[in-house]
C-alpha cells in the first residue's frame, strides 16, 4: 500500500499488525509515516515514540520525528531529534538537512548553514542540502550566496537547479 501511495490503507494494514501483536520498532516507524503522509502529525509523533522506545538507538526514527517536527514548527525538538540522530549515526545527511531546517526557521542562519555545509561535505551530491543552503543564504539576506549555490547545483541534478533558481526569483 505504501508503494503504491494507498496510505490510508497502509495505516489500517500497520495498526491491525500493531492490534495483532506486532510491536515492533519497524512497524511503529511504519504506522507514524503512515499518519505522516495523511496528514496527522500527532498520531505520526505518538507512534514515531513508541518506535523510539522499542529501539532507542535507531536513528531513522529520530530522522523522521525531527522531519515531523520541523513541519509542525516545533523547530527546538526537531533540533534535538536532528542532534540524536547524528549522534547516533554521524553521516546521515538527512539529520544534518533536518537541523538545518530547524537552525534557519529559528532565524539562526550562520548556524544552519553550518550543519547544511557538513551535510555536503558528507555527501557532495546531495540535493537537499543544496536546496535548503540556498533557501537558507536567500532567507539571511544574501542572495549572491543563494544563486552561487543555484549554479553548484547545477552540475549534480541540473532539473533541481532551475526548479530552485526559479523559485528563488519568484520570491
Amino acid at each position: 500500500y505504501d508503494a503504491l501511495g494507498g496510505y490510508d490503507n497502509a495505516l489500517d494494514a500497520y495498526t491491525m499488525a500493531v492490534k495483532l501483536g506486532n510491536r515492533s520498532s519497524e512497524c511503529f516507524l511504519a504506522l507514524s509515516e503512515a499518519f505522516l503522509k495523511i496528514g496527522d502529525p500527532d498520531q505520526a509523533v505518538k507512534y514515531c515514540w513508541h518506535a523510539i522506545r522499542m529501539n532507542h538507538s535507531d536513528s531513522r526514527a529520530f530522522l523522521l520525528l525531527s522531519g515531523i517536527y520541523n513541519s509542525t514548527g516545533a523547530f527546538r525538538n526537531a533540533l534535538a531529534c536532528s542532534y540524536a540522530a547524528i549522534r547516533l549515526e554521524p553521516s546521515l545527511v538527512g539529520a544534518y538537512v533536518e537541523a538545518g531546517i530547524s537552525f534557519r526557521c529559528m532565524g539562526l542562519h550562520y548556524d544552519a548553514a553550518r550543519v547544511l555545509r557538513k551535510a555536503l561535505a558528507i555527501k557532495p551530491d546531495s540535493g537537499a542540502a543544496y536546496w535548503q543552503l540556498a533557501l537558507t543564504y536567500y532567507y539571511s539576506g544574501d542572495l549572491s550566496s543563494a544563486l552561487e549555490i543555484c549554479q553548484a547545483l547545477k552540475s549534480i541534478n541540473p532539473g533541481l537547479s532551475r526548479r530552485l533558481f526559479a523559485g528563488l526569483v519568484r520570491y
